[in-house]
């Protein structure tokens, strides 16, 4: 019995799929078309999911709340995360996903959560795929070697039987052995370092930690044609102060000086521990500033570790034989750029960003849209610009 065809009634008992049957539920061809299907509704606001809901539990876990209506069906999401959970020998994450008709809200089935948010999200990786790339991708390297590695192999393997898929870890023995489960030799090959020649997509994986199975993707497209697509249909958010609780002292102090942050052009260094909502305050901070219309871009800075990674955050210019790379600051352009776990960055990567913030003087407004730029061009344009202002008295 599958997801989609199981009903209950109060005389019947209702269908709990484990991980297996879960998986076997959502077929990875399928669920891509209902991911594109979906995204579209959402936009035209046919389906109804608002912000999710955290309640702390003992020991530093929290509960995450997810419901989601459409015209047939409803949904609510269930996740419990306990970090202290890996020192029992126990998962971290449990969540279940409740499935009922939105006619007569009577409960269809019960799927695995871990299983629905891996395949769901290893899915929206398929569908920029194919809505980007333009051609079926003959190679795809996948950096992580967690959960979602699994997922998007799996997912690969369905939909791209003929693509080659390379691994990349920290340590080259993990990715060996994560390459060593998938029983196609040679198909799935660990990536000592760099990006293969040949090489269609990027897809940098960020460990799970709050259950939202997060992948970025770098499709290598022409730099244009990328910023065209970030600005026009990715970097929004919805996040505002008005959905933050003002009960609490604390929470109002923290909306009071969020908006006080907004009003001005600096950047804003946000503190506190994993998972208290810092990128939830980044965002109310970016929709209450003149920049709200701008795109709003989060990086993990875990993703520029070492100074190949940190390339992509750099940008790179064009050159005869490759298009150039967006740096970040040009996606964030005319909007907000909020970097997460900033200390994970690579030295070399910092020192840049610090110098260009400083000889900036806090305003990167200066920076053209009409044509790529890494950091290293925007730095050398603003020295010369303060160099000429100032009669040759540059900042080191």
């Amino acid at each position: 019995m599958t997801a989609s065809t199981s009903t209950a009634s109060p005389s019947h008992r209702l269908p709990v799929c484990d991980a297996k049957a879960t998986a076997r539920a959502l077929p990875f061809a399928a669920l891509t078309k209902a991911i594109e299907t979906a995204a579209v509704e959402y936009r035209e606001g046919k389906i109804l999911s608002p912000e999710r809901m955290v309640v702390p539990m003992g020991q530093g876990g929290v509960m995450l709340s997810m419901p989601a209506t459409s015209h047939d069906i409803g949904i609510h999401k269930l996740v419990n995360v306990h970090p202290g959970n890996a020192a029992l020998k126990l998962p971290t994450i449990h969540g279940i996903v409740t499935v009922c008709a939105a006619a007569t809200g009577q409960p269809l089935c019960q799927l695995d959560g871990p299983v629905v948010t891996g395949r769901r999200t290893a899915a929206v990786s398929m569908v920029a795929i194919h809505r980007l790339l333009g051609h079926a991708p003959r190679q795809v390297l996948l950096i992580g070697t967690g959960v979602q590695a699994r997922h998007h192999i799996q997912a690969l393997q369905d939909l791209y039987p003929d693509c080659a898929v390379w691994v990349r870890s920290r340590q080259v023995a993990t990715a060996q052995a994560l390459c060593a489960e998938f029983a196609e030799p040679g198909t799935v090959r660990a990536c000592p370092a760099g990006i293969p020649e040949g090489v269609d997509a990027v897809i940098t994986l960020k460990p799970i930690v709050e259950e939202q199975g997060n992948s970025f993707i770098l499709l290598l497209h022409p730099v244009e044609q990328m910023r065209q697509l970030m600005t026009s249909q990715l970097g929004k958010v919805s996040h505002t102060f008005e959905q933050m609780s003002a009960d609490d002292p604390e929470t109002r102090r923290l909306i009071h000086f969020g908006r006080q942050a907004a009003r001005g052009g600096f950047p804003v260094l946000l503190c506190g521990e994993e998972g208290v909502g810092k990128e939830l305050l980044s965002q109310a901070i970016h929709n209450e500033s003149e920049r709200a219309g701008g795109p709003y871009i989060a990086g993990n800075c875990q993703l520029y570790a070492d100074s190949v990674l940190g390339q992509d955050f750099m940008g790179s210019a064009p050159t005869d034989d490759e298009n150039g790379r967006l740096s970040r600051l040009e996606l964030a352009n005319g909007g907000t750029l909020f970097l997460d776990e900033f200390e994970s960055m690579s030295l070399e990567v910092q020192v840049k960003l610090l110098r260009l913030l400083e000889v900036l003087g806090y305003e990167l407004g200066y920076v053209p849209v009409q044509q790529s730029f890494t950091l290293d061009d925007a730095l050398a344009a603003r020295q010369h610009s303060f160099a000429r202002d100032s009669k040759g008295d540059v900042p080191r």
